[in-house]
């Protein structure tokens, strides 16, 4: 079977006029400012336990640094005090996934990886829109909310500060 084909609808779904159902999901539940996130598993390169990070001078408290994963360096972003800035982040274990969402590349600094959920219903998603969050793209059934990497990684104050792909 050719590999386009593998993601072709059903011809049932389309002949009665309905469109195909969405892809099931799945996410990685990470804990940080004392709330759990969903981030999409598709997102995700690989989840580290944190060690080391090279600080860059002159970037934002939130960047921590640099780091390196198989050759290729990632900013590291302080996710905790990215999200809320008065937080005060208790010295404890921490971990960072390496993510890669079109042009950027980042690893997030998390307090804990708590589980990965797969598949997940889209379906089953419910919408939210928050103005002074709009990296929130909604939340499970669970009410845990659903941080969109996309839109977080074109906010302005992180734009300017990731590598790009083709360097990672």
């Amino acid at each position: 079977m050719d590999m386009h084909e593998q993601n072709l609808p059903a011809p049932d779904s389309l002949a009665n006029g309905e469109p195909p159902a969405p892809p099931p999901l799945g996410l990685v539940i990470v804990r940080c400012c004392e709330s759990l996130y969903g981030i999409d598993v598709a997102w995700v390169r690989e989840i580290r336990p944190f060690t080391h990070a090279t600080p860059v001078y002159g970037l934002p408290a939130f960047w921590v640094g640099v780091a390196a994963l198989r050759g290729h360096l990632y900013a590291v972003l302080d996710l905790p005090l990215f999200l809320s800035p008065q937080s005060v982040v208790a010295d404890e274990q921490r971990q960072i996934m390496f993510t890669a969402v079109h042009d950027f590349a980042v690893g997030l600094l998390v307090a804990e990886i708590m589980t990965v959920r797969q598949p997940v219903d889209p379906t089953s998603i419910t919408a939210v829109s928050l103005p002074e969050a709009p990296y929130i793209r909604g939340a499970t059934g669970d009410q845990i909310p659903l941080l969109d990497l996309p839109t977080l990684f074109a906010d302005a104050r992180l734009a300017a500060s990731v590598s790009r792909p083709e360097d990672v």
